[in-house]
C-alpha cells in the first residue's frame, strides 16, 4: 500500500501544492484519489444498514485514496490512506 500512496502522491503534487499555497489552518484535511495501476490493492467493507454490520464489498479495489492534514505552516502529514474501487 505504501508504493501505491506514493504513486498518488505523485499524481496529484500539483494540487498539493496548490491546496498548501491556500494556507490551510492546522488539523484541516484533504483527500486525493489516485490510480496507481498496481491491480487490486486490497479488501474493502461497507456498511449495511438492514443488518447493521459491515459487510465485505466484493468490488476490485484498484484506486488509492490518500488524506493529508495541514500542519498549518505549509506541510502535511499523511493522516489516513485505504483502497477505493
Amino acid at each position: 500500500m505504501e508504493t501505491a500512496i506514493g504513486k498518488t502522491i505523485d499524481q496529484h503534487q500539483a494540487d498539493i501544492d496548490a491546496w498548501l499555497k491556500t494556507n490551510p489552518p492546522a488539523g484541516a484535511n484533504k483527500s486525493f484519489d489516485g490510480e496507481p495501476r498496481m491491480g487490486n490493492l486490497g479488501t474493502a467493507y461497507r456498511w449495511d444498514p438492514a443488518t447493521q454490520t459491515a459487510v465485505q464489498d466484493r468490488a476490485a479495489q484498484h484506486g488509492c485514496r490518500v488524506v493529508l492534514k495541514s500542519d498549518g505552516g505549509g506541510n502535511y502529514v499523511i493522516q489516513t490512506a485505504h483502497p477505493i474501487p
